[in-house]
């Protein structure tokens, strides 16, 4: 017995040195995140698909050889799709590929800002990203889009990775980043910005590297690169070159057309949405005012530290993609991932300048959180409930969702 109990001190002794509060926390958010993604995923639509779903299984069972999916645009995600779907046919296992590539992001994002801000502050901040509208509706239909989101977080935490890191993994992080994103309509040109805003990093690491290391990081490129550009030689046309880049616009009025979709951009996100029901409630913005304006003061503490390359860098992150989205192919929603880092310094600032004010009053330190915690929880239960009710039973949304798998 007493041989039993030191074994269980050492156990626990050993628990507490390697396991942590962000450790657990993570645990937890992963736990959470699933039952949000996966929580009446086929019968909120009555058992039914939508049009885009239609879509994506046309083109799922088109180029149905493995070699065809994966080297096709939208590769990484159609290849898991694959998977789930021959597994299992029913649209569970339709919509499984969503939610992992949703999932994915999700636990990217809390591990980021939980460097950058704390446990608490992540935990806060993924409650606006998995509650919102525009997410929920992505990561639990079988749409390619959710990919957008995915490729951009992971060249965002890839940029951060080689300017804290400064190793070989944190560029091999980078090289799977980009050949990931060369996957996604228009990801090119995120990949271009962070290779340029990471140039000088990549330089300094890789000339004090041995050989052998210098030739794995082509060859990578090469491995992950080749599947895309084949196809892209291979079935080249004008239509799937533009497509690949991003650029949807028509032959006529193209100006207008991207200054009106970069306008509605922001105004989707922040004020008035018109995307469509399969993504979104008609003149309900997908973020809710109270988000918004400490997205706003996160911004707004960017902006003043442009100076800081963490900040500028999410800053021209945002630029970009609402840019981007102007060429009509790229998402308005795609900003979320960035947008929810910006709450979280929003968070983390306006808890920062209550401390300052009352240092040494734990009480009223503790209030401060408790009030900002409040906040977030409701607004997070009105979003959530916005997608679970709301937009569920929407009569738009429910004549979509219409089609037998």
């Amino acid at each position: 017995m007493h041989q039993i109990v030191n074994i269980l001190r050492k156990l626990l002794t050993l628990a507490k040195k390697h396991i942590n509060h962000r450790f657990i926390s993570g645990i937890l958010i992963t736990v959470a995140s699933l039952i949000l993604l996966l929580w009446r995923l086929v019968s909120l639509t009555n058992g039914r698909i939508s049009s885009n779903e239609a879509i994506t299984k046309h083109l799922l069972f088109v180029d149905s050889s493995w070699n065809k999916i994966l080297s096709n645009i939208y590769g990484p995600y159609y290849l898991l799709l694959h998977i789930s779907f021959t597994i299992n046919h029913s649209i569970w296992a339709f919509r499984i590929a969503s939610v992992v590539t949703g999932l994915l992001c999700a636990i990217a994002l809390y591990w980021m800002i939980s460097l950058w801000h704390g446990y608490k502050i992540a935990t806060l901040a993924l409650l606006m990203l998995l509650t919102n509208l525009g997410f929920l509706a992505l990561a639990r239909q079988a749409s390619p889009i959710i990919s957008q989101l995915l490729m951009l977080t992971t060249l965002v935490i890839a940029t951060v990775l080689l300017r804290t890191k400064k190793n070989i993994k944190a560029i091999i992080f980078l090289v799977c980043a980009v050949g990931f994103s060369l996957y996604v309509p228009g990801g090119i040109w995120f990949a271009i910005t962070a290779l340029i805003l990471t140039i000088t990093q990549i330089r300094e690491i890789v000339a004090s590297k041995p050989i052998i290391n210098k030739m794995l990081l082509p060859m990578i490129t090469i491995v992950l690169a080749l599947p895309i550009l084949f196809h892209l030689v291979t079935n080249y046309s004008s239509t799937l070159i533009k497509n690949w880049l991003g650029y949807g616009l028509g032959s006529h009025g193209q100006l207008n057309s991207f200054f009106s979709n970069f306008i509605h951009t922001p105004l989707n996100l922040f004020i008035y949405s018109d995307l469509s029901p399969s993504f979104g409630i008609k003149h309900i913005p997908l973020i809710p005012i109270s988000f918004s304006l400490i997205i706003l003061i996160g911004t707004i503490y960017y902006i003043r530290r442009i100076k800081n390359w963490h900040w500028r860098n999410i800053l021209i992150f945002i630029l970009l993609s609402w840019i981007i989205s102007g060429f009509g192919v790229i998402s308005s929603i795609v900003s979320l991932p960035l947008l929810d880092i910006a709450f979280a310094t929003g968070l983390a600032y306006m808890l920062k300048e209550w401390y300052q004010v009352f240092p040494r009053n734990h009480l009223v330190r503790f209030i401060g959180l408790a009030l900002i915690t409040t906040v977030v929880l409701l607004t997070s239960f009105y979003s959530g409930r916005s997608y679970f009710v709301a937009w569920a039973y929407n009569p738009n949304v429910t004549s979509m969702f219409s089609r037998k798998l």
